[in-house]
């Protein structure tokens, strides 16, 4: 008897022992591997036996047969086997090859020169999850934190590349509201797809429910950083302005696929160390559901309603914190110094691809200036009081 057929009787009297269908087809993909005509044969085998089996136990007709063998299969079994495909869903793909191949590849290209590493804020922050020890992304630290999410320095060990995954908060990962607008978030950020928008890989969810998602970890430093490393405001101006051109093309992008950001600032521009161009963080970003400029008519009729609009200056209480994706009007949301009065006041409901117009020469107003056109230093209060340099 030759090693094949050697190999494929000992397959197919291992297999005819196993009683669940998920665990023999488990059995097939582990024994058989990538030789697709090795368990084509085993397959051809086992559908023989179990006819002849089903044939001489009762002699059931052919309909009779059909019927047995779906009626035997029950609501449990379904819930087995897509608990078995979730548990798959993040799970290192080279640990699987292991038992197919010898030498599983580990291709590691070298770091590029000036290639800096986003520096680590909390090396052992609290915000990193409990990840599966065969998952595929393994997690160094926090790197950035904000209102809604921590932004860990992370590494797609399946692929070798370095990432930035966004966690939600553990404080929030019961709030639905947040979520929401965590989700929303990712959604946009995977839709837009520019070179001077960070690349979105996936978005998940961890073990203890907080949703995630993975990108490109964007390497260099904020424009705000190299503006503050200025010692005289025309120092490096071209290059400067060569990066808010950048700026001014991607925001054309955006505004073409009817989303604003909302908060525009140096703070939230990265400038890579070979030239590269990228806005940041879209958790205020906005869909204009009218896909373009706002209605003016509708702009008009709304501020014929002011009085009856809650706004910054008029309320005494803080503005709540807003994170569902209909943000409520009069919560003031974004950077004082960098966005239009209209913004300062929460009217939000008039908010389009203007405001970001205003943010693009707020930046300007920086770069050529030194300082940005509002430069009060008690939030959106000191805006509305006209405390522009």
């Amino acid at each position: 008897m030759s090693d094949v057929n050697r190999k494929l009787e000992t397959i197919f009297e291992a297999a005819i022992e196993i009683d669940s269908p998920t665990e023999r087809i488990d059995f097939l993909a582990k024994s058989c591997g990538e030789n697709s005509e090795l368990r084509q044969e085993v397959e051809v085998l086992l559908k023989s036996h179990e006819e002849a089996g089903s044939f001489l136990d009762d002699g059931c007709s052919e309909f009779d047969l059909t019927l047995l063998s779906t009626d035997d299969v029950s609501a449990d079994d379904f819930s087995a086997d897509l608990t078995i495909n979730q548990e798959e869903i993040g799970q290192s793909v080279l640990m699987k090859m292991e038992d197919v191949l010898d030498d599983v590849p580990h291709v590691a290209l070298r770091d590029a020169e000036n290639d800096e590493q986003a520096p680590l804020l909390k090396p052992s922050s609290s915000e990193i999850p409990k990840l599966r020890t065969d998952g595929r992304y393994r997690v160094d630290g926090e790197i950035a934190r904000g209102g809604m999410g921590a932004v860990l320095r992370g590494r797609d060990t399946d692929l070798g590349r370095e990432l930035a995954i966004k966690v939600l908060l553990d404080s929030h990962k019961d709030k639905p509201d947040v979520i929401q607008r965590f989700v929303e978030e990712a959604q946009i950020g995977g839709q837009l797809q520019h070179p001077g928008i960070a690349p979105l890989y996936e978005l998940g969810q961890f073990k203890d429910k907080r949703p995630f998602f993975a990108m490109k970890l964007v390497k260099g430093e904020t424009l705000a950083s190299l503006l503050a490393k200025r010692k005289k405001t025309e120092d490096n101006r071209t290059e400067l302005l060569g990066v808010f051109e950048h700026i001014c093309q991607t925001m054309a992008y955006v505004h073409s696929r009817g989303v604003i950001h909302r908060d525009l600032k140096p703070a939230n521009i990265m400038v890579g160390a070979f030239g590269e161009v990228q806005v940041m963080d879209w958790g205020l970003a906005k869909v204009l559901t009218s896909g373009g400029v706002a209605d003016e008519k509708k702009a008009h009729d709304r501020q014929q309603e002011r009085s009856l609009i809650q706004t910054a200056r008029s309320s005494d209480s803080e503005a709540p914190e807003q994170f569902g994706s209909h943000t409520q009007v009069g919560s003031v949301m974004g950077t004082p110094a960098y966005m239009p009065p209209e913004q300062a006041k929460g009217q939000i409901d008039l908010l389009d691809e203007r405001a970001d117009v205003f943010g693009l020469g707020a930046i300007l107003c920086e770069i050529l200036t030194g300082a940005p056109p509002y430069v009060g230093k008690s939030g959106p209060q000191g805006f509305l009081q006209g405390k522009s340099r």
